[in-house]
């Protein structure tokens, strides 16, 4: 899966519509603001 992967363009989040996704670590959520793979 790629998200805002061309770090070369501008891009503009507004994060309050952003979901926490659990990581793999325990207790540690985290809101994807890119991804690569």
């Amino acid at each position: 899966m790629n998200v805002n992967n061309d770090f070369s363009t501008k891009v503009v989040i507004d994060t309050n519509w952003l979901r926490w996704v659990e990581s793999p670590a325990r207790g540690v959520e985290r809101k994807f603001l890119d991804r690569v793979g």
